[in-house]
């Protein structure tokens, strides 16, 4: 077998007591799966050592949650890059957002009970007011009352401070224009014009 770098994936299962696992994530092959009863840097190297015997390959990068015996499994004993599993990035990113999103949320039920209730209340007062009798005159226009109270209120623009207004006028910084898309070749790697592109 050439010699060939390597990428592994690490983790731990819990089928029958703690397991250490670690997969080759681009052919899928398993190279350890052993039971452990701890999960030290210590552990796992050593663990790893017995996976790659007879392997002509050298680890280059590790990819795991951050456990700190991880960290020093792939980082301090392998001297390999370490790169942070997608869940544990998601994660981070929900925290950053999860507030901000909640928030939005209870503000639309809370509207959406309020606009129940008055909704509600205009109903009952149409329903009141055909059970009398009435004398000339116009009757109040209910249905305009009840639409305008499923509508949700907005507070007025011209209300609004200016910095209020300013940000709703602002385009997020982050979102990139259909100008600053480079196309690329993927068998060159290099630019391509963008009237010799396709649209799939």
């Amino acid at each position: 077998m050439p010699h060939r770098p390597l990428s592994i994936a690490e983790d731990e299962t819990w089928k029958d007591g703690m397991r250490l696992v670690t997969i080759d994530p681009v052919s899928g092959f398993i190279l350890l799966e052993q039971t452990s009863d701890e999960r030290s840097a210590a552990a796992w190297t050593q663990a790893l050592e017995g996976g790659l015997e007879g392997l002509n390959v050298t680890v280059v990068q590790g990819t795991s949650d951050e456990a700190k015996g991880l960290l020093a499994h792939v980082e301090r004993d392998l001297g390999a890059h370490h790169s942070t599993d997608l869940f544990h990035l998601q994660h981070e990113v929900s925290q950053a957002l999860s507030l901000a999103l909640k928030r939005a949320e209870q503000q639309a039920e809370t509207a959406e009970a309020k606009a129940k209730v008055r909704w509600q209340g205009e109903c009952a007062a149409e329903h009141a007011y055909h059970r009398r009798r009435h004398g000339p005159g116009r009757p109040p226009a209910f249905a305009a009352r009840i639409d305008a109270a499923l509508t949700p209120t907005s507070r007025p623009a011209s209300r609004m401070s200016a910095p209020k207004r300013s940000a709703l006028r602002r385009k997020p910084s982050s979102v990139l224009s259909a100008r600053s898309i480079i196309p690329m070749s993927c068998n060159r790697g290099r630019r391509r014009r963008p009237s010799s592109c396709k649209l799939v």
